[in-house]
């Protein structure tokens, strides 16, 4: 179930978290395998139960998973009174692990078992050193320390390219194919590949051109898709605020009468069907020889189109050609905290398993050193690991360093962004405000950056949000890509979504 400031705190032991990844996910004993040292593992029964693990592994290549508890039993009459209760005590908590073994931060997993044999190794040598400096004994100190050898995943030692095997290659290309989550329509098809792990993608727009709603939806949407997700909300919004906005978007209604009476909202059609031209041969009366999109409400309203019917039938094939028309959606009762609790127990029963934590801050008030502590905090209390880790906004974190020039903060900033990215793994989405130049643009552009364009060398991917009047009247709103690291994309190629904000739905369908 999503969890919203959870408090509960749940034991954080490393070996317990350690040796529940190795029970519930076979992904995590095949990567454990090249470092894995049982000599490393204290206390005692800890170790006995990753014995367990590895045996059944190098046996029947998976996980015990719930097998674990019939190794137990087989095992539990031979052990002494405290073993068996600390092992009984840790496979009766792991009933929540194994619905989301399989969805896990694999990577972000291992890299934290690696730190725990490079830990316990370390440990166990100063002992040693300590013992032999005790006993006078400088030479034997001096040959431990010679003969100390790097310990952990690949993260931490490095990869021989040489003994790549074959099943590693073709994971990486799965993971790198393999969107979190998806977008739909032509929006998707052009951002999809970018909401994978170790990116990080921003928003640019000019102040109130929607891009709380954006991140907002960018985080719903990874949630429905059962990722971990994080959201930061800094300065612009209170809880209560950001709980209420988040209500609407699950609830698709507002919770202020004067949104919730009739409207129009945007629906797809096709752009042959209104010309009257389908390449399809289909017959329709069509709206006019020329379309005009931002014009198209004001043809639904003049009623002089009641029979115009939309057609979809090729909208996922080459001849469709996207457009919008409208439909009339009924007055509807403003939303209530019981509808919203509603809303919110029938997003939890799709998302079960699975966690979703919201961290509200005052603007200049949290850094990303700071953030990454309330990752770390929720990670030993509550063992959340997130997949996506959406920030609303960049602009208001404070900085590292309040000394710096401000535009070098901002710089530090998004190279910290960065790295949280690649260091638990994770997607990091965020935006960022467009300069003042922009106020007047009909399409952003690269240098419509604020403060420091070096926040183009930090991401992987970033899109404009461009929309003017006459757009937000008809509810469309034009994205074009800013800049992108992997892959070919046209600086002046838009992606029209239509968008419905009365609904808390800024991405209805894109063409």
């Amino acid at each position: 179930m999503n969890k919203i400031h959870r408090t509960v705190v749940a034991d954080g032991s490393k070996e317990r978290k350690l040796l529940t990844n190795m029970i519930v996910s076979t992904k995590f004993l095949e990567g454990l395998i090249p470092f894995y040292d049982p000599n490393l593992i204290q206390p005692n029964y800890a170790r006995v139960v990753a014995e367990w693990c590895m045996h059944y592994f190098n046996k029947f290549h998976e996980a015990p998973s719930v097998h674990i508890k019939d190794i137990f039993e087989l095992h539990s009459d031979r052990m002494e009174t405290a073993e068996r209760t600390l092992i009984a005590d840790l496979l009766s908590s792991l009933s929540d692990e194994y619905e989301k073994s399989e969805s896990t931060n694999i990577k972000y997993l291992l890299s934290m078992a690696g730190e725990y044999f490079k830990h316990s190794y370390l440990s166990a040598l100063s002992k040693q050193v300590g013992a032999c400096l005790t006993d006078g004994d400088v030479e034997g100190a001096e040959n431990l320390f010679t003969s100390y050898k790097l310990v952990g995943g690949p993260d931490l030692v490095g990869r021989n390219l040489y003994k790549l095997d074959g099943g590693s290659v073709i994971e990486m290309f799965e993971r790198e194919e393999t969107p979190l989550f998806t977008l739909p329509g032509k929006l998707g098809w052009k951002l999809n590949s970018e909401f994978n792990r170790d990116r990080f993608f921003a928003f640019l727009g000019p102040e109130k051109r929607g891009k709380t709603w954006w991140l907002n939806e960018i985080a719903i949407r990874a949630a429905k898709a059962r990722c971990n997700v994080a959201l930061f909300q800094i300065g612009d919004m209170s809880e209560d605020q950001i709980m209420v906005r988040l209500s609407i978007r699950l609830a698709g209604r507002s919770n202020k009468a004067r949104y919730c009476t009739e409207h129009e909202t945007p629906i797809p059609d096709c752009l042959w069907n209104q010309l009257g031209k389908c390449p399809l041969g289909k017959k329709t009366s069509g709206l006019g020889n020329e379309i005009d999109k931002n014009k198209l409400k004001d043809m639904f309203l003049s009623g002089r189109y009641r029979n115009h019917t939309t057609c979809q039938e090729c909208i996922r094939s080459d001849h469709f050609k996207g457009s919008l028309w409208y439909k009339i959606m009924q007055e509807v009762k403003p939303l209530t905290g019981r509808d919203a609790f509603k809303a919110w127990r029938a997003f939890q029963s799709r998302t079960r398993g699975r966690s979703f934590y919201l961290s509200v801050h005052p603007s200049d008030t949290l850094t990303v050193t700071g953030l990454k502590s309330v990752l770390n905090r929720w990670e030993a209390s509550e063992g959340f690991i997130p997949d996506v880790v959406v920030i609303d906004y960049a602009d208001n974190l404070a900085p590292e360093d309040r000394g710096a020039e401000f535009r070098h903060q901002q710089h530090r900033t998004w190279q910290l962004l960065r790295g949280l990215s690649q260091e638990r793994h994770c997607l990091v989405v965020t935006a960022t405000q467009a300069s003042a130049s922009s106020y007047d643009q009909q399409t952003l552009a690269m240098k419509h950056f604020s403060e420091d364009k070096r926040k183009y060398a930090e991401v992987t991917a970033m899109v404009g949000l461009n929309q003017n009047q006459d757009e937000k009247v008809s509810g469309l709103m034009r994205i074009i890509m800013i800049v992108q690291r992997e892959g070919e994309f046209y600086s002046k190629e838009t992606v029209k979504v239509a968008q419905d904000l009365r609904m808390g739905r800024p991405l209805l369908f894109s063409f």
